[in-house]
């Protein structure tokens, strides 16, 4: 890679967000005027409702004439306008509705004349105050809220008279057991408790916000100008354009959260001083302790502004036009933004596990160096994990711009599903984003009518789904006049494609037990749950049944669908290992099991890249069944094959030797299938 070259798409990539205002008005202005401005906002309509609510007057009734009732409502009424009680709203009884009936006041109060009304009633020497009122209503729940605070106070000032009265101390009595709290913690820890659950999440957001548009500049944006041809036919290579492009990104996105910081520390330091007027605490609080926390956070945001530059491009990269990239990245923002709130819900720790959680490892990392927790393996672990992930996404960005098809094709926004059937050509094939909708769709329906319905039988939560994944997208290829036979690779495979697609099967399932295995170690119960979800089949069903059920209804079905229907919309907008692994990914999601989503992709690698090559469902589906019967021996007869269903690799020959054979069936596998590796032309004389 040339260091000139790299250095001068560099600086056009820079000069070239520099340029867009929007860009900037996002990164700098925003930030600055932005926050402050909504957070002193947010505060003073906080004081305004707080001021209206206790400067309303609350209007209250009683219903009852008799002797009881009235002695009981004066006492409530002295005791509200009496000097002992510390009122900070007014509320009086209603004039108006004295002495009225139930039935009269239930409609005063329906009419919002009224906020409550009281029933009293009397037994054994105590009397009973039932409030009525109405929680729809705003006044009215703080009118209620109110009188029940009054009535306790009340309730308090009465025991006393009549503890008094006996000649008993009243404390003794009333309060034999006393609690007090001391709070240890430091105005530090207490003000860092507070910044770390709101400065990740903000933090995060101005990644994002600081790398979508240009991200989208870059790539797509690019394309709308038509000059991505242009750099194409300089003297460099793709590598230089990425990593130009890629830094450029990442470069904007962290100087958008420097700005965000100083932002974020201007409105830190109005709360500091806001709580140091409040609290004595504040008064000996020092800011230097938080440099170290701080120099730690700017890597962790760095190493994150690297992963999330990668992804959007990436993600960019596939569309045409700015307003389409704009569509691809909103789903993206929104995942991110979900998965950012972790920082506000206790009891969430940074664990091995979770440190390797994109987004969610650096949202609990910020948490915990704020609080003061530092912990360097974990520390590394997320820093490592992020960088690992941002070369890994670049990478895959590299494979995206080897593809003419993906920079110069057709969009993947279009949508044939959506268009008159009468516009749609006969035998034309699903985009990626027909494919996309129809998996949607399918994911709805599985949620919402297989969950629905499957709580009534066991067999209704198979059939469901994988009926919704059978009729759904079969219903669309009709719609768009596809031609089911290709679409779906309705044909029969070669010997060959059909022996190394086992032999391919058999190493795979090697690779996946592995990668099973390993995260069974950091997930115990998750997998136990995933088995227990087939045990009531399997009570319910012989085996016979189970096998047809659980094994060949997925095999045929599911490969119909990821292996066919979506399979076929990839791999003509994308290169074929871009395909299989977007494939795989959305298998592996369908199955809803977070801790089998890898091992799922592993096996769905397999199976696409054994379809691909054959151009036959009948191969994948094969490998399907196998890997699903597998399955079902383990589940009715797991003292039989003990070997399988309590697998482990607990010590490193063992991973290290089941490794080298799945590698080598698998590579076997591959060989058979792509035919002779090697051909050798005749040379001419």
């Amino acid at each position: 890679m040339n260091r000139k070259h790299l250095s001068s798409l560099y600086k056009k990539e820079i000069m070239d967000v520099i340029r867009d205002k929007k860009t900037l008005l996002v990164m700098i202005v925003l930030p600055l005027i932005l926050y402050p401005l909504l957070f002193i906002v947010i505060l003073q309509v906080i004081t305004m409702i707080n001021t209206s609510e206790t400067s309303n007057e609350y209007k209250y009734a009683y219903v009852g004439k008799d002797s009881i009732t009235v002695d009981a409502i004066s006492k409530l009424n002295n005791w509200i306008d009496s000097d002992d009680n510390e009122l900070e709203y007014d509320i009086n009884p209603s004039v108006k509705y004295i002495g009225e009936d139930e039935k009269t006041l239930i409609e005063a109060l329906n009419k919002e004349e009224i906020d409550a009304y009281i029933k009293v009633s009397e037994k054994d020497g105590q009397v009973f105050y039932k409030i009525n009122y109405l929680s729809s209503v705003s006044n009215s729940a703080n009118c209620k809220s109110y009188l029940t605070e009054e009535l306790e106070g009340l309730n308090e000032e009465s025991a006393k008279e009549k503890i008094s009265e006996s000649g008993l101390d009243v404390d003794s009595v009333l309060y034999p057991v006393v609690c007090d709290s001391v709070d240890k913690a430091s105005g530090e820890e207490a003000m860092g408790n507070v910044l770390g659950s709101v400065i990740p999440f903000l933090l995060i957001t101005s990644v994002l916000m600081g790398c979508v548009y240009p991200a989208i500049d870059a790539t797509s944006g690019e394309k709308e100008r038509g000059t991505l041809e242009t750099l194409l036919t300089c003297p460099i290579n793709n590598l230089e354009l990425i990593m130009s492009k890629f830094l450029s990104v990442a470069t904007i996105a962290a100087f958008s959260v420097f700005i965000n910081m100083i932002s974020v520390g201007g409105i830190a330091v109005y709360l500091y001083l806001t709580m140091k007027s409040l609290s004595s605490k504040f008064d000996d609080f020092n800011f230097s302790t938080f440099i170290p926390a701080l120099i730690i956070v700017i890597f962790c945001i760095l190493a994150f502004a690297l992963f999330m530059s990668a992804v959007v491009m990436c993600i960019c990269a596939f569309a045409k036009s700015f307003k389409e990239a704009n569509n691809y990245v909103s789903p993206i923002m929104i995942v991110v933004l979900l998965v950012g709130y972790v920082g506000f819900i206790p009891n969430v720790k940074l664990t091995t596990t979770m440190s390797l959680i994109p987004v969610v490892n650096v949202v609990l990392l910020l948490k915990n160096l704020l609080a003061f927790k530092y912990e360097i393996g974990t520390i590394l672990l997320v820093l490592m994990s992020n960088i690992v992930y941002a070369g890994i996404t670049v990478w895959f960005l590299s494979r995206i711009y080897d593809s003419e098809s993906i920079l110069f094709g057709e969009s993947l926004g279009n949508m044939r599903i959506f268009e008159r059937r009468i516009n749609i050509k006969k035998n034309s094939i699903p985009s990626p984003m027909d494919a996309l909708f129809v998996y949607i769709i399918v994911l709805i329906g599985m949620i919402y009518v297989g969950g629905v319905l499957g709580l009534k039988s066991v067999l209704m939560s198979v059939f469901i789904p994988q009926g919704l994944i059978l009729l759904v997208p079969l219903l669309a290829v009709i719609y768009m006049k596809g031609d089911i036979k290709k679409i779906y690779l309705l044909k029969l495979p070669k010997i060959r494609h059909l022996l190394g697609s086992i032999v391919l099967f058999a190493g795979t399932w090697c690779l996946t037990s592995i990668v099973g295995a390993i995260l069974s170690q950091f997930f115990p119960n998750a997998e136990m749950d995933a088995t227990e979800s087939y045990m009531a089949i399997v009570e319910s069903l012989p085996f016979v049944g189970g096998v047809l059920v659980i094994a060949l209804l997925p095999a045929v079905v599911e490969e119909l669908f990821f292996r066919g229907f979506i399979l076929s919309s990839f791999k003509n907008r994308m290169n074929p290992f871009a395909a299989c692994v977007a494939v795989s990914f959305l298998f592996a999601c369908i199955h809803m099991l977070p801790i089998r989503i890898l091992p799922i992709m592993v096996l769905s690698m397999g199976l696409c890249y054994s379809a691909y090559k054959s151009e036959s469902i009948i191969t994948s589906s094969c490998m399907h069944f196998l890997n699903n019967f597998i399955s079902v021996i383990a589940l009715y007869y797991p003292k039989k094959v003990e070997f399988i269903s309590n697998m482990k690799f607990d010590t490193p020959l063992k991973v290290i030797g089941f490794l080298l054979i799945g590698v080598l069936l698998f590579v076997i596998g591959l060989l058979i299938i792509h035919g002779r590796p090697f051909r050798v032309k005749e040379e001419k004389a």
